[in-house]
């Protein structure tokens, strides 16, 4: 599949969104590795005509728990699918995991 492909998914109405530049696991990776993995993965997709790439898809879904891995994603993205549950909206106030989040919390169709 090449970057022409991807367009015709996107203009059939496909959602394309990231999931990081090399399917890295990012919870053992340094700032620096993590801004390139996650905001080099939107900067890939928009330079080759990917519109508004908002979604971050966390590869092996470990990272729920990784404030510094969230915090870069918020950076940006405006969620995040953490691959085995639903998606997370992520706010621009930061990322805490408490038992009763008040920033940030899973998407629930009760709320």
């Amino acid at each position: 599949m090449n970057w022409n492909d991807v367009l015709e998914l996107q203009k059939d109405g496909q959602d394309v969104e990231s999931k990081g530049m090399t399917h890295r696991d990012l919870n053992h990776l340094s700032l620096k590795e993590l801004e390139s993995e996650i905001g080099s993965s939107k900067q890939c997709l928009e330079s080759h005509g990917i519109n508004s790439p908002n979604i971050f898809a966390v590869v092996h879904g470990d990272a729920w728990d990784n404030s510094t891995v969230i915090n870069t994603i918020n950076k940006y993205y405006g969620y995040a699918d953490n691959g085995f549950a639903d998606l997370m909206y992520i706010r621009g106030d930061g990322y805490d995991v408490t038992p009763k989040q008040t920033d940030c919390r899973t998407y629930n169709h009760d709320n």
